[in-house]
């Protein structure tokens, strides 16, 4: 492939040594006394959700009895993750596929897809999760690539499972076993913590699920639904020394199963009762190896809040015992940002300054390019594809009275190799967000976003379809954008009820995308930007809280277009999730047992494309409830889909052939779990 200009990384340097000068002024600035500094405001540990976002605690996470991504979102009707299978479930964000989201777990990308979606956002083990947050708008500081939103993920530390399992010892250990009755799953766990030094916690975390196929409701068995999921994790966490804190963590995610591949059924989760062409099980396996650090430096300083991260990945997805070759990404990337908050004029300001980049390198083997005159026979011959993006950006906020104003702009140069086709350009992206405070109770908000990228929603396998004929529709391909618009209410009468209320719009423009043609080479036009994509709506929440009881209340309608249709679900880029309400509930009865249930009520879908069947609404109860006898042992009970209805989820894929996949049946999980 063609070696591009390597001075993209010396400016990353040189923007983040700028960062790192006006911290150091800042510190020594912040020896004098300054008569615009009032107040000094030392912000430490996690910051609350920022307002139109969702946040999930490592409690509310836990209280779910997950075993997979799937149950973790379950309470958020914002968020879909269909498709039956689990090497077909793909996560939805308001109807944005994930492939057009920033997804990370401690600063680190998920990459984009090897084949068809796998390879994405692989899963995570929920055991292993402090925190989630949701954000449906973009913004300058939330990476590349978020042209839908992002979902920010981060692991535990050995000092948060010390103090929420050993809060008297300095070292701990925590089994556990559990049960899945719709697809006969065992899931067992082993973390190992504890603190080297006064600052120095370890952990250590080793889990595996395997699985049956499942049954649906009205016991019909999903075919080729079953697999294995692995997750290793290990953790240092330097914390609280001085005004500093250091966490490296090197983790390894996988799934594996006998899936189908290849025509009817690839891409639907589950063999076809007669499989036609080379839609046969294959025995597949993803795996993602993740290199994380992240350090903050946050003294007692308005100036400086200094965040920095770095990481590797690499993701693999291999057909053992087959001749298929593997395909993979391999990934590095920074990120660099400072927090100030000052006053100018007699106003309260933050500014934030910072940069991120990554580069990401794709391996793949040519298909038969069957025109040998026009290109030498590469079968099998390795191929590889680079994507880099440098970003950078500058965000400011002000408080004038009631009003906050936020005005951000973020330039991003990228570059993305395509073959024949190279996409190198820079776009300035701006975003700005006003919140007045109309009454002490009541906030209103507004925001506009954008955002751009050029590394498309083309899996790393079909990369190897290109050739020297291979040419882009229309000339050549311009980068992918996006527009977000949202307006809202947040009102909170009491310390008890909170409420939002928001409408929303986001616009995707030229979708870097490829056409199916199977082992065919890509010719002239068959890579080329996608129609605009449109996804619009609202979103309630109300959460209550009155004693030992709680209740969330959350309702998202949706439209979604694409090219001025109604969709169905495009790989890769949309599908319409449906009218979503959500109802969740938790009462603590005592100090050691907690019981919730939660109503899951999606309205049936009957804009669809031409020759596709319209899907019937359904209506999920879930029940749960975790005890916990002794201070040591806890247990924990489930059990979703209880009256075992057959429904399946509106971003399923169709196929004439394979029709719609339904969705697991009546799910009973148990857990037990023991820490000495």
């Amino acid at each position: 492939m063609v070696a591009q200009p390597n001075w993209k990384k010396p400016l990353a340097c040189a923007v983040g040594a700028v960062v790192l000068l006006q911290a150091s002024a800042a510190t020594a600035d912040s020896t004098q006394d300054s008569p615009l500094v009032t107040d000094r405001v030392v912000i430490r540990g996690e910051a609350l959700a920022a307002s139109g976002s969702s946040l999930l605690d490592a409690d509310s996470i836990q209280e779910q009895v997950s075993f997979s991504a799937k149950d973790l979102f379950r309470s958020l009707p914002e968020v879909s993750i269909g498709g039956g299978s689990r090497n077909a479930q793909r996560i939805y964000l308001n109807g944005i596929e994930g492939s057009n989201l920033n997804i990370s777990i401690d600063g680190a990308r998920s990459g984009r897809n090897l084949h068809q979606h796998r390879g994405g956002f692989n899963g995570v083990d929920p055991d292993l999760l402090k925190r989630v947050e949701v954000d449906s708008s973009s913004g300058v500081t939330d990476g590349p690539g978020a042209l839908g939103g992002s979902i920010r993920m981060t692991t535990l530390d050995a000092q948060d499972m010390l103090q929420r399992y050993s809060p008297d010892g300095a070292f701990g250990a925590r089994i556990k076993a559990g049960y899945s009755s719709v697809d006969e799953g065992k899931h067992g766990d082993i973390s190992l913590y504890g603190m080297a030094s006064e600052h120095l916690g370890i952990l250590a975390h080793v889990a595996g699920d395997n699985r049956d196929d499942y049954d649906t409701g009205g016991d019909r068995t999903a075919t080729g639904s079953g697999g294995q999921d692995r997750d290793y994790l290990l953790k240092l966490s330097l914390l609280d020394l001085g005004d500093q804190s250091l966490r490296v963590g090197l983790a390894r995610t996988s799934n594996s199963g006998l899936y189908a591949r290849g025509s009817n059924g690839s891409d639907m989760g589950y063999l076809p009762t007669n499989p036609t062409g080379p839609s046969v099980p294959v025995r597949q396996e993803t795996e993602q190896d993740r290199l994380t650090l992240e350090h903050r430096w946050n003294p007692d300083d308005t100036l400086l809040d200094l965040r920095t991260s770095v990481y590797h990945t690499e993701n693999t997805l291999s057909y053992p015992g087959s001749a298929i070759e593997d395909i993979r990404t391999r990934e590095t990337g920074m990120a660099l940002r400072n927090d100030s908050r000052f006053e100018l004029a007699g106003f309260a300001t933050r500014l934030t300054v910072g940069a991120d980049w990554f580069e990401e390198t794709a391996y793949t083997n040519a298909l038969n390019m069957q025109n040998t005159a026009a290109w030498p026979d590469l079968t099998g011959q390795a191929v590889d594809y680079s994507s880099e993006n440098l970003g950078i950006f500058v965000e400011g906020s002000m408080e004038t009275g009631p009003l906050t104003t936020t005005l951000g702009l973020r330039l991003d140069d990228f570059y993305s190799d395509y073959g024949p086709i190279k996409v190198d350009d820079q776009e300035i992206s701006p975003a700005l967000r006003l919140d007045y405070a109309l009454t002490p109770e009541t906030l209103l908000f507004a925001g506009y976003s954008e955002a751009a990228r050029a590394s498309g929603i083309i899996p790393v396998g079909f990369l190897g379809r290109i050739n020297q004929t291979t040419q882009a529709a229309g000339g050549e391909l311009e980068a992918e954008t996006s527009r977000q618009r949202e307006i809202g209410v947040n009102h909170m009468p009491s310390d008890t009820l909170s409420l939002q209320l928001k409408a929303f719009q986001t616009r995707i423009d030229d979708s870097i995308q490829t056409v199916g043609r199977g082992s065919v080479p890509l010719g002239d036009g068959d890579i080329f930007n996608g129609e605009t994509l449109e996804a619009s709506g609202w979103q309630f929440n109300a959460d209550w809280q009155r004693g030992r009881y709680s209740t969330r209340l959350g309702l998202s309608i949706i439209d979604v277009e694409y090219g001025g249709q109604d969709p169905g679900a495009v790989r890769r880029l949309t599908a319409p999730t449906g009218d979503t309400l959500v109802w969740d509930n938790r009462w603590q009865a005592t100090e050691r047992l907690t019981l919730g249930y939660t109503l899951e009520l999606v309205a049936d879908l009957e804009d669809v494309p031409a020759g596709q069947p319209e899907r019937d609404g359904y209506h999920i109860h879930s029940i749960r409830a975790q005890w916990q006898p002794t201070p040591d042992l806890q247990l924990g009970l489930a059990v979703d889909n209880l009256f075992d209805r057959r429904y399946a989820s509106h971003t399923s894929l169709y196929s004439a052939s394979t029709g719609i996949l339904d969705e697991p049946g009546r799910d009973i999980r148990l857990n037990l779990a023991y820490t000495f």
